[in-house]
């Protein structure tokens, strides 16, 4: 079940995050979830059942205020991780990260299941902006791909869908990308590069937003791509989502 777990966090004192804040918010997360059953065994899986917001949108070093709330999402498709998590977090007034404190001001929880997602289905027009550096696969292709193609976003999507959920819920994916090919269309993009620094290394994926449409009433595209774009929100798009990457703000028109 598609997870949002929203965390309200102050530092002790004046701290400076010399790197990305969503690699700061994954380090955090694998703290809470340091010898963790599920943690340890997430890393066996291809496609990852944690997404993270990261508390801050500036992409590199920045400093964080003392006495000042910040917020960090962290986004799970499996239960049994969000479970243990909130487990040891409602434990705990405080989260240390590389010697630097955290006071925790709250937590908020959001849940919307499968079943839910695919009721909502109505919508030809679809505005995706994309939050932070977003990066894609192609089969066979050993770079990353830094544009915003329709068919490897739902592909990406499909595939994530269908690895978390079973029977009636999953979706066929010749079907889907059949109908992407044949009915959805970018009417409009603004994007451009933009670049984060994780662990030393430079990623760069793309930032902005684009409008999708589809372009026939008769299509069946409708039946799937709300509810996949819906859960974007949940599970990011693209690769390295468990650092910040890919994070999505959906419009429907």
């Amino acid at each position: 079940m598609p997870f949002r777990l929203i965390i309200k966090f102050r530092p002790v004192e004046k701290c400076v995050i010399k790197n990305y804040s969503g690699k700061v918010a994954y380090d955090m997360y694998r703290e809470l979830l340091s010898n963790s059953y599920f943690l340890e065994n997430q890393e066996s899986i291809s496609t990852s059942p944690i997404a993270i917001e990261p508390f801050l949108m500036k992409f590199n070093s920045t400093v964080l205020e003392k006495d000042r709330n910040y917020s960090l999402v962290l986004k799970f498709i499996d239960d049994g991780l969000a479970n243990e998590l909130l487990e040891r977090l409602v434990e705990l007034d405080f989260i240390t990260i590389k010697n630097t404190r955290f006071k925790v001001m709250g937590l908020k929880i959001e849940r919307k299941g499968f079943g839910e997602l695919l009721k909502d289905i109505y919508g030809r027009e679809f505005i995706v902006r994309f939050k932070t550096p977003t990066i894609l696969r192609r089969d066979n292709w050993r770079h990353n791909y830094i544009l915003p193609n329709p068919e490897l976003i739902i592909r990406d999507l499909v595939r994530k869908w269908n690895h978390f959920t079973y029977g009636r819920y999953r979706m066929n994916m010749d079907q889907v990308i059949r109908e992407i090919r044949e009915n959805l269309y970018i009417s409009y993009y603004s994007l451009r590069t933009a670049r984060v620094i994780i662990d030393g290394e430079e990623i760069i994926g793309f930032i902005g937003e684009m409008r999708l449409n589809i372009n026939t009433d008769e299509s069946l595209l409708a039946l799937f791509l709300k509810p996949l774009l819906r859960f974007a929100e949940y599970s990011n798009i693209g690769t390295l989502t468990m650092y910040g990457l890919g994070v999505v703000r959906i419009t429907f028109i």
